[in-house]
């Protein structure tokens, strides 16, 4: 995954704002057992915030002046929430 194949869109939910990220390309890796798809979803988050959120809240805190523990810290917020109703409502069951 690459971030030229990620594109981040605005969605409404319940009149509020929110960020959803997009593949260009939706091909799907399946993996063949439980430990290589733990190892996939290792590579993905790392991928996602190594790669991607760390270059963002980077440039984002050197133009705003918001200091990057609290962009880190609003992306925690967001992923516990995002867990604890989102995915749990859309997974359960």
């Amino acid at each position: 995954m690459s971030i030229d194949q990620l594109v981040v869109e605005g969605s409404s939910v319940k009149d509020r704002w929110l960020p959803e990220i997009c593949y260009k390309d939706h091909q799907v890796t399946v993996p063949d057992n439980r430990t290589e798809r733990v190892q996939l979803r290792k590579n993905v988050a790392e991928t996602i915030f190594a790669n991607h959120l760390q270059i963002i809240w980077t440039n984002l805190s050197k133009i705003s002046n918001i200091p990057k523990p609290i962009l880190w810290e609003n992306t925690s917020i967001y992923l516990f929430w995002l867990d604890e109703s989102m995915l749990e409502t859309r997974f359960s069951g």
